[in-house]
């Protein structure tokens, strides 16, 4: 069985919203100000792991809600990673992340990004190392706006949740841990 991918079949829907179905690429697709809207679904295997905004301004978020449109980084990978000095332009939402797995970080990685994380499930997110941050790894200059989130079930040595260091502070606006 083929599983969707993470947003290749771009369907255009308006001069800056994309509507993704399958397949990968729609982040390279995308341009500074573009909406990718993720149709339901469980997205995992090749390529919905270690997905990276590669310092785009561009949201990713759902056409139905966290409950209905998941990615699976299936314990192979970070579910999402910031590391190319994205700003607040950069956001995912809506979205439920789950089985994140890295040494940094498990289902987000923030490395002197700061990305807004708004209204995501962050579940079952590995942090392996010392460091933590199974849910959301922030350091260096990392200041990420993480508002309205559930953490649940995540496991690492310091910092399930969200784990910080080397200076990143992130700006909390209301979250729920399951």
């Amino acid at each position: 069985m083929r599983h969707p991918r993470f947003c290749d079949d771009l369907v255009h829907q308006s001069r800056r919203h994309w509507r993704c179905a399958n397949g990968a690429g729609g982040i390279d697709s995308a341009g500074s100000g573009d909406t990718l809207l993720l149709v339901p679904g469980t997205f995992k295997g090749p390529g919905n792991s270690a997905i990276d905004f590669k310092g785009k301004a561009i949201t990713v978020t759902s056409s139905a809600g966290a409950e209905a449109t998941i990615i699976d980084a299936e314990l192979a990978a970070n579910g999402f990673v910031f590391q190319s000095g994205e700003g607040t332009g950069s956001v995912v939402s809506g979205l439920t992340i789950q089985n994140g797995k890295g040494n940094t970080g498990g289902n987000i990685k923030c490395e002197d990004s700061s990305p807004m994380i708004a209204g995501c499930v962050l579940r079952e997110g590995r942090g392996e190392s010392a460091y933590g941050g199974a849910g959301i790894q922030c350091r260096g200059t990392a200041n990420p706006v993480v508002r309205n989130n559930i953490f649940a079930d995540n496991f690492a040595p310091l910092g399930a949740g969200i784990a910080c260091y080397g200076g990143a502070s992130p700006a909390w606006m209301k979250y729920l841990k399951k």
